[in-house]
Formats: C-alpha cells, sequence, structure tokens
C-alpha cells in the first residue's frame, strides 16, 4: 500500500458567496409571495379567488422584501420586480409560424384583456379602450387564422369529393 501514489485532495470551490446565495433563495421568496398576491387579486377582481386570504398574501410580500433587504443589503431593483411578475411568453421551441402567430395573438388578448380589468377598476376610460383595441387587435389574428382553416378544410373536402367522384366512375 505504501507503493500507492498518494491521491490529491479535493476541495470545493464555490461560485457564490453564502451571502449570495441566501439573497437569491431570498429573492425567490419575493417573487413566489407576489406571484400568489397578483394572482390572487387578479382572480378575486374577476368573481374568484380568496378575498379573505389578501391580507395575508400582503404582509407576507412585505415580510419577504424585509427579509431580502436584510439578507441582500438592498431591496430588489425595479426590473427585478418587473421581471417577476413580468407576463411575457416564453414561445416553446418547435412550433410552426402559424402557431408562433395564434400564441402571440392569445398573449395580446390576455395584456388587451389585464390593461381593461385595471382601467375599469380605476374608472380610467382612455387607457380601457387602448386595452380594447390590443385585445381585438389580437382576436383579429385569431379570426383570420379560424377562417383560413375553414376555407382549407372546405377546399380539402371538395378535392376528396372529387377524387371519390373519379373513382366510382372509373368502376
Amino acid at each position: 500500500m505504501a507503493d500507492e501514489p498518494e491521491k490529491p485532495k479535493l476541495s470545493v470551490v464555490a461560485q457564490n458567496s453564502q451571502k449570495e446565495i441566501d439573497s437569491q433563495y431570498a429573492k425567490e421568496e419575493i417573487n413566489w409571495a407576489l406571484l400568489a398576491l397578483a394572482a390572487n387579486i387578479i382572480r378575486v377582481a374577476r368573481g374568484a379567488g380568496k378575498a379573505s386570504e389578501l391580507g395575508r398574501q400582503c404582509a407576507r410580500v412585505v415580510e419577504s422584501y424585509q427579509h431580502f433587504h436584510e439578507t441582500a443589503g438592498r431591496w430588489p431593483r425595479p426590473d427585478e420586480i418587473e421581471d417577476m411578475l413580468s407576463l411575457r411568453y416564453r414561445e416553446p421551441g418547435g412550433l410552426t409560424e402559424r402557431a408562433q402567430e395564434w400564441s402571440g395573438a392569445i398573449q395580446t388578448m390576455v395584456q388587451g384583456s389585464l390593461q381593461v380589468a385595471a382601467s375599469q377598476l380605476l374608472q380610467q376610460t382612455t387607457q380601457e379602450r387602448a386595452g380594447e383595441s390590443e385585445m381585438f387587435r389580437g382576436l383579429e389574428i385569431i379570426e383570420r387564422q379560424r377562417d383560413e382553416n375553414r376555407r382549407a378544410r372546405e377546399a380539402s373536402a371538395r378535392t376528396g369529393r372529387r377524387r371519390r367522384k373519379t373513382e366510382i366512375d372509373a368502376l
């Protein structure tokens, strides 16, 4: 055994300091607290959701902000909060151009709908109209694609009937 070469001593070197790791965890706490609150507010506004949970969820958001401040030594930046609450759709890979257009249209409708809802809560007529316009832009794309699909099905059905008639006539 004395002939065996000495094994090198290995040590783990972390790329992030404990403070950075703890700050990232605290940031995730804010993320979940904000998402839960935002989702519940939207649901309550539409007539569902749990209004009784709003106070507790607000307190959780404040607690998570405070914990982040204590851990990171700063408040979360506005861009970090915007990223947490962003509805920017992440398109799954491998979709056709047409499917991407469809998904984009649905996202446009969702964003317009949220604009309408927020504007109605604050009685902001001009912003409400802007949200409606955005919704209808998305709807126009959906309607166009549905019309194109219907015409393609009808054309395919006509072609199939002609082909069957030709086969029958050939008998």
